[in-house]
């Protein structure tokens, strides 16, 4: 089983989770080997398909299908409730960091 579980972000269904492995895993090796464990550097990169240490988590493909994020705009009161609370928390976590870049 995997040790490290890769979750891709928007706009990847026209990609594998074999890809995208290809793709992330060449720099999270080097960055893991910088920061002076090159051991688990090799163990991530190239890969091992007996002994896989990190796995996309794909679903980009659940979205090739129409309709496939719902069908409606109207949110329940109660669903309406919950993304106000996400979105109050989100803005928050934002003015209170120290990080520049989430200011934008």
């Amino acid at each position: 089983m995997a040790s490290i579980v890769l979750v891709h972000g928007i706009a990847q269904q026209q990609h594998s989770a074999d890809d995208l492995e290809h793709e992330w895993l060449p720099s999270i090796a080097g960055g893991i080997r910088t920061a002076g464990h090159p051991g688990l550097a090799d163990r991530l990169w190239p890969i091992q398909p007996a002994n896989r240490q990190a796995r996309m988590a794909f679903y980009g493909n659940l979205f090739l299908t129409p309709d496939q994020q719902g069908d409606t705009t109207e949110l329940t009161d109660n669903q309406r409730e919950i993304a106000d609370e996400i979105a109050l928390d989100w803005l928050t976590n934002a003015l209170d960091s120290t990080r520049a870049r989430d200011a934008g």
